[in-house]
């Protein structure tokens, strides 16, 4: 074979090398930039899609994996409330209650009109022992909606509990009994009864038996 052959091959060679290297670079491009469009796609989804969709996606993963989607579009979308709100309530579930807290903080620095998420941050605050705290939380709650019975409920319980506050405790669930005589508690216990509880234990003569935890309530007034 001559050499001017074996410079032909060559070139052909290298040719088809540099073919070959130009095709797999095209191809793993396009997988990253077809894998970032989906992903982008998704966490959109997630943030911007209707409830059914929205709840589909995040439910679908396992806990870990939808929480690195949901972190991963809070830190594209960071001004977005309803991506804080998915992964606050994400880290919520997953018992990381800290991390629930900054990202429900976040989430109400964007809009913090809804007494439920107020309520809701309230709760954590008082899981991770910063009862005063949950205070300020449930009176922002209670500041946007008076008749927002949850708060109520959750404030009397920090105070009877981190404070021992009992009259406190009493004067928030009256609030509530005044609105809604026959409120329970998420275990279905009558509010009635722990009002009657808390004054036994404050003032054990002023209990009558036939007083309703309405009458009672009122005369704490």
């Amino acid at each position: 074979m001559s050499a001017s052959a074996l410079a032909i091959l060559n070139s052909e060679d290298n040719y088809q090398k540099k073919g070959l290297s130009w095709w797999v670079a095209a191809l793993l491009g396009t997988i990253v930039f077809c894998g970032v469009l989906g992903l982008s796609l998704l966490v959109r989804e997630i943030i911007l899609g209707n409830g059914a969709s929205r709840s589909a996606i995040v439910n679908s993963a396992d806990p870990d994996y939808r929480i690195q989607l949901l972190e991963r579009a809070v830190s594209r979308y960071p001004a977005n409330a309803g991506a804080w709100l998915q992964i606050s309530l994400a880290y919520s579930e997953s018992g990381r209650n800290l991390q629930a807290v900054a990202a429900y903080e976040n989430y109400l620095a964007i809009d913090p009109r809804s007494p439920d998420i107020w309520t809701k941050l309230g709760t954590l605050y008082s899981q991770t022992e910063r009862p005063d705290k949950a205070l300020e939380a449930f009176d922002q709650a209670i500041a946007l909606n008076p008749r927002h019975e949850a708060s109520r409920l959750y404030k009397g319980v920090v105070l009877l509990n981190a404070f021992n506050d009992l009259r406190g405790a009493i004067q928030s669930w009256m609030q509530v009994l005044e609105s809604n005589p026959k409120a329970e508690t998420p275990d279905g216990t009558p509010i009635e009864e722990w009002v009657r509880y808390c004054l036994a234990a404050s003032e054990p003569k002023a209990v009558g038996t036939e007083e309703t935890g309405m009458a009672l309530a009122r005369r704490l007034r």
